[in-house]
């Protein structure tokens, strides 16, 4: 009889248990066999020993370390708090409890130097008195002898009043620090000047001062100020009261500025060329020049320019005088610094006086009192000078002797015995600054210019190509620049 179909998959769970059972049993007995094998094998025994002997004598070893460096760890803010305290005790001696104890034994080491108390009993007794005699000592101890003072140095004011300067007097350029004496010359020892300084050290005293004595030797005036009109003390509102020496009004706007330089360039052009004879002194002044170079739009032909009238037309009669704060690298070229002859240079930071003066006296600048200056003439000579104090007032006094017409001296340094003459003139001749021989105030250094190119033999159309880079075939453009650059030319020309 045959068996039921369901006791087939029961015997099929009974041969996978037993399969299970088998397997588990054999792995249990495998584990076993190598736990007994180790244990009962004596060099396995022996190296766990070893092992264990060698880590608790590393450990018996590095026990008093591992004490050190907890304990360390444990005093260390201690530490760092007790040892700032002594820092904040040490500094607080030296700045209070230090200084006061060196103070108060200079004081008491001066009193007993001064105050000296002879035959003071060791005890007092009820019939001994103590009365402390006080006597002066012969000479007070540490004391340095006061110093001298410096020579009085007499004003723009007293000079004039004095007749030391202006007619028949050479060129004052200043008084010597040391001894007080005049120190004298001619514009052959200045030429083109750079007049430098920091705010408030003496720059536009320096400049009224110089311009006061060249007007009354008959000089003329070119007046370039990027502060015209922004303060009274500009160089142009101090030098506003001799506008009768003025070839032209003063310039403040980039553009402007340029037109007055590009004019006196063309003085200076046609005396080297002979087409003008002329040998009156001509002085352009220019302020803040070094502000203007850093920022000015057209500072690249304007420092040609001036590099130009420097170095070429300076034997010519025609100068420059130039004032700036900051004389850098970045500022100016070394062309243009290399391009005047002389320096006249106030308290400034020795880094930028040495980009002006020699390295010996360039250290001198730093220390200058107000008024005083380096003075390095074209002969390579230098001198610390006090420039006499020359206000505003003095100035309207120097121009109210030019409107009297009053007779001055020969141009600038003519009038020094034995000395070559600084300028080409003519034998006996005088120059007076006179509202007769000088154009307004008020005329544009553009229209002198153009008057002047006029009078040169130019026909319009080349000076319109000249002032404004406009041909005549240019129709209506060229229409509008004619008609601007002929009202120039009237105006220049009833100017003259």
């Amino acid at each position: 009889m045959n068996e039921p179909t369901h006791s087939i998959p029961r015997r099929s769970h009974r041969l996978l248990i037993t399969l299970a059972l088998l397997v588990v049993g054999l792995a249990l007995a495998l584990l076993l066999v190598l736990a007994l094998r180790e244990a009962l094998d004596p060099l396995a025994r022996a190296e766990r020993e070893a092992a264990r002997w060698r880590a608790e004598q590393l450990d018996a070893q590095l026990a008093p370390l591992d004490m050190v460096v907890t304990a360390g760890w444990r005093l260390l803010p201690l530490v760092l708090v007790a040892g700032a305290g002594v820092v904040a005790l040490f500094v607080a001696y030296r700045r209070w409890g230090g200084h006061q104890y060196i103070q108060a034994e200079h004081v008491t080491r001066a009193l007993q130097a001064i105050y000296q108390h002879p035959g003071v009993p060791q005890t007092l007794t009820s019939t001994t008195h103590y009365a402390p005699h006080l006597r002066a000592p012969a000479a007070l101890p540490d004391l340095e002898a006061p110093a001298l003072p410096l020579p009085t140095v007499p004003s723009f004011a007293q000079l004039l009043a004095s007749g030391r300067v202006g007619h028949g007097n050479p060129l004052l350029l200043g008084f010597d620090t040391a001894s007080g004496a005049e120190l004298v010359g001619s514009w052959l020892d200045l030429y083109s000047t750079a007049v430098s300084g920091m705010p408030g050290s003496g720059k536009t005293t320096s400049q009224r001062f110089l311009a006061c004595q060249t007007a009354l030797h008959g000089a003329r005036f070119a007046v370039c100020d990027p502060h015209a009109g922004a303060a009274d003390d500009s160089l142009a509102a101090t030098l506003a009261p001799l506008h009768t020496a003025f070839v032209c009004a003063p310039a403040s706007g980039d553009k402007a500025i340029l037109e007055i330089v590009r004019y006196v360039a063309d003085v200076g052009r046609r005396r080297v060329s002979g087409q003008d004879r002329d040998t009156t002194p001509l002085i352009l002044w220019v302020d803040e020049l070094t502000s203007l170079l850093g920022r000015s739009s057209v500072a690249d032909e304007l420092a040609a320019l001036l590099e130009r009238v420097a170095q070429e037309y300076r034997k010519r009669a025609v100068f420059v005088c130039a004032s700036g704060q900051i004389w850098t690298a970045a500022r100016t070229s070394s062309e243009l610094r290399d391009s005047f002859a002389s320096v006249l240079c106030h308290r400034m930071k020795r880094s930028q006086a040495r980009l002006l003066l020699p390295t010996d006296e360039a250290a001198q600048a730093e220390r200058l009192a107000i008024g005083q200056a380096v003075l390095w003439r074209t002969s390579g000579a230098t001198s610390t000078v006090q420039i006499p104090l020359t206000t505003a007032e003095d100035v309207r006094q120097v121009a109210g002797l030019l409107a009297t017409g009053r007779p001055t001296a020969q141009p600038v340094g003519s009038q020094i015995e034995a000395a070559p003459q600084p300028f080409d003139m003519p034998s006996g001749s005088q120059v007076v600054a006179t509202t007769a021989r000088l154009r307004s105030a008020s005329l544009s250094a553009e229209a002198a210019r153009a008057a002047q190119l006029f009078l040169d033999g130019l026909d319009p159309a080349a000076i319109v190509w000249e002032l404004r880079q406009v041909r005549s075939s240019q129709g209506g453009k060229y229409q509008v620049a004619l008609v601007e650059v002929l009202a120039m030319i009237r105006a220049g020309i009833r100017g003259t």
